[in-house]
C-alpha cells in the first residue's frame, strides 16, 4: 500500500484496495492494467508495471532475507 500511496502521490484507500484485491485474485498483470485504465488511464500502464517489479523485489528480498 505505501507504494500506491507513493506512485499517486497521495493516499488513495479504494484504489489501493482494488489493486490489492486484484493482485489477491491472481489477476494477470495484461487485465490489472485493463482494470486500472479506468482509473489511471495513460499511467496505468506504468503503474503496474512498477508495482510487478515491487511485487518481485519485495519477494526476493523475503526469499533472500535481504534487510
Amino acid at each position: 500500500p505505501r507504494a500506491f500511496q507513493e506512485y499517486l502521490g497521495e493516499q488513495e484507500a479504494d484504489l489501493t484496495n482494488f489493486a490489492v484485491g486484484l493482485l489477491a485474485h491472481h489477476i494477470p498483470p495484461k487485465d490489472i492494467k485493463s482494470e486500472m485504465e479506468m482509473v489511471l488511464v495513460e499511467d496505468a500502464e506504468g503503474f503496474v508495471v512498477k508495482m510487478w517489479r515491487r511485487i518481485i523485489f519485495e519477494s526476493l528480498k523475503v526469499k533472500y532475507t535481504i534487510s
